[in-house]
């Protein structure tokens, strides 16, 4: 038996590039862990080494989309896994 799947929010950001962003976190529930991150980010962007934020400063312009996986640890240890959509137009 497993729990099945849940969903976790998408967001969107806009940027401006040359300009430092205040970091974007990843909200996290305290049965989820981050098990992936993939997509595309701007140059002058990256992932924390925990993989819960993006920092830095964009320099470039265009359209991103960063995706992260997530897994859900329920009492009985079955997990599923939802994605996070994280757009960056700069």
């Amino acid at each position: 038996m497993t729990p099945g799947n849940f969903t976790v929010p998408s967001t969107s950001h806009e940027f401006v590039a040359g300009a430092e962003i205040d970091p974007i976190k990843v909200h996290m529930e305290d049965n989820w862990t981050i098990t992936n991150v993939g997509g595309s980010l701007p140059r002058g962007l990256s992932w924390t080494s925990d993989r819960q934020q993006i920092t830095g400063t964009p320099t470039e312009v265009g359209n991103w989309r960063a995706e992260v996986r997530i897994r859900r640890v329920t009492k009985r240890w079955y997990s599923a896994g939802g994605d996070w959509l994280h757009q960056h137009p700069c």
